[in-house]
């Protein structure tokens, strides 16, 4: 029997300079808004590869990899929306956790290493463009 595919990804890119909204909420939220987006990326990245649901597991996960008490990572939440971190919009429709950049990383990266590349084009905020040679599918949405 075949092993199930994985859509995440094993690692992904850190950059050493973040843009002025990450490094504004970094500032005002110190250490715990560094450990919280560090968590959220890797949440995302290792499971669904570009997105994430804002749910009570989400809040364990990062909880459990930060020792971040709840409130805390609501508060957390809302602020790093407040600078545009994650997109308000798609937060707001669909409860989930994403942003133009986290799409375009996981996409470039799945391009690399995947045979098979799945998504939500409900939850697409960035332009795909997939090679022949990968297996592209859809996540019970149809396509917009």
């Amino acid at each position: 029997m075949a092993r199930p595919t994985e859509y995440g990804l094993d690692s992904f890119p850190l950059q050493t300079n973040f843009n002025d909204d990450t490094d504004l909420f970094i500032a005002e939220m110190g250490t715990d808004g560094f450990a919280f987006l560090i968590a959220v990326w890797q949440i995302i990245y290792s499971n669904d590869g570009y997105f994430v649901f804002y749910n009570k597991n989400l809040i364990e996960k990062i909880k459990k990899r930060t020792g971040i008490e709840d409130k805390k990572i609501k508060e957390l939440v809302k602020k790093s929306l407040d600078y545009w971190i994650f997109d308000v919009d798609t937060f707001n429709d669909s409860n989930i956790l994403t942003s133009k950049q986290i799409q375009k990383t996981y996409f470039v990266e799945a391009e690399k290493t995947k045979k098979s590349i799945k998504y939500r084009p409900r939850f697409i905020l960035v332009y795909i463009s997939v090679s022949k040679d990968r297996k592209v599918s859809f996540w019970g949405d149809e396509p917009r």
